[in-house]
């Protein structure tokens, strides 16, 4: 047999005991087997994997620094928040306490003014 003869059959033919994947490719047997076209793999595309695999690394690497800056931006805007929030709760609580203080201070003086006005009317009642 010639070596182009073997070429030619080598990669123009199936072996006998080879089997293939519903997509018409060679499903390795052995552990071999798959080594080796593991290796052609590699030989053949093995620098364009490499690349897309750097820029795929590339691009994690980016993308986990960016999220790492959003969660730190938004639990800082959070924090914000939350200290706005706080500040005008506390500003509320002390005008509506005021509110009633006040209310109660004039419940109070107009009880006292209801009381002159009733001991007025009883001395001049009198």
């Amino acid at each position: 047999m010639k070596s182009s003869d073997h070429s030619k059959e080598s990669f123009g033919t199936l072996p006998d005991d080879a089997e293939t994947a519903d997509s018409g490719l060679l499903v390795p047997h052995s552990d071999s087997d798959a080594k080796d076209l593991q290796r052609v793999r590699d030989l053949l595309f093995g620098a364009t994997s490499k690349a897309h695999a750097s820029r795929l690394d590339s691009v994690e690497s980016a993308l986990s620094a960016r999220l790492t800056e959003l969660e730190k931006d938004f639990q800082q805007r959070l924090q914000n928040v939350e200290s706005q929030v706080r500040a005008d709760f506390r500003a509320e609580v002390t005008a509506l306490t005021a509110r009633l203080d006040e209310h109660g201070t004039r419940k109070v003086e107009r009880a006292d003014l209801r009381s002159m006005l009733a001991d007025l009317a009883d001395r001049i009642g009198q």
